[in-house]
């Protein structure tokens, strides 16, 4: 995985086989985040669809607890698998 930063300033997050995109865009005083691909076709699919979310500072806060939390989530469910 690898976050990139794409002619537009936009920081792009890339799953490991840099297909699917996550792409973070900030608009005035919101996050917009939204999925792309590589493939055009799929791309212009996702644009139709419109499937971002505008986050304002408060929900971003919220949302970096909820990735913390999960990690932590995903680390004891590691530790429980290699016992």
């Amino acid at each position: 995985m690898a976050i990139k930063k794409d002619e537009l300033g936009r920081h792009i997050l890339n799953d490991k086989f840099e297909d699917m995109k996550i792409f973070f865009d900030v608009i005035d005083t919101f996050l917009m985040i939204y999925v792309g691909h590589e493939h055009p076709a799929v791309n212009q699919r996702f644009e139709d669809l419109d499937a971002s979310l505008l986050l304002n500072k408060e929900e971003v806060s919220l949302l970096i607890g909820m990735l913390i939390w999960k990690q932590q989530q995903m680390e004891e469910a590691t530790h429980h698998e290699n016992k």
